[in-house]
């Protein structure tokens, strides 16, 4: 492959992207009771192409085998748990979803690889 050849664009150029809600996380604070709470920016459409993860990568990737990962391959930039910040988190066929972690090209080829756990009904 050649680095700054967007593989993603291609690929959906022969496949049907796929459509989620994304939710950027903006700010933690303590509400009246004490309990920190996430602050999310409105909900943006993105696409991408949307897959189940591999179980056999659950182990690799640190993930619990007794949830449900997704992969999001987008160009959108999406952001997993870093110290100092919350996850986004997506909606797409009335469930919630966390971000997990990512593998992000998107310096070298302007797409990533967002891994996302499913928290339940939205």
């Amino acid at each position: 492959m050649i680095p700054g050849m967007n593989l993603l664009s291609i690929a959906l150029g022969v496949i049907s992207p796929q459509q989620i809600v994304l939710h950027k996380w903006v700010s933690r604070s303590k509400n009246a009771l004490g309990n920190w709470v996430n602050t999310y920016a409105p909900g943006v459409p993105v696409e991408g192409s949307w897959q189940p993860t591999d179980t056999k990568r659950y182990a690799e990737l640190g993930f619990d085998a007794a949830k449900d990962y997704f992969t999001f391959y987008t160009s959108e930039p999406v952001r997993s748990l870093k110290r100092g910040t919350g996850v986004d988190v997506c909606y797409r066929d009335g469930r919630k979803y966390e971000t997990a972690g990512e593998n992000n090209w998107q310096t070298v080829d302007g797409w990533q690889a967002a891994y996302f756990v499913d928290v339940g009904p939205e």
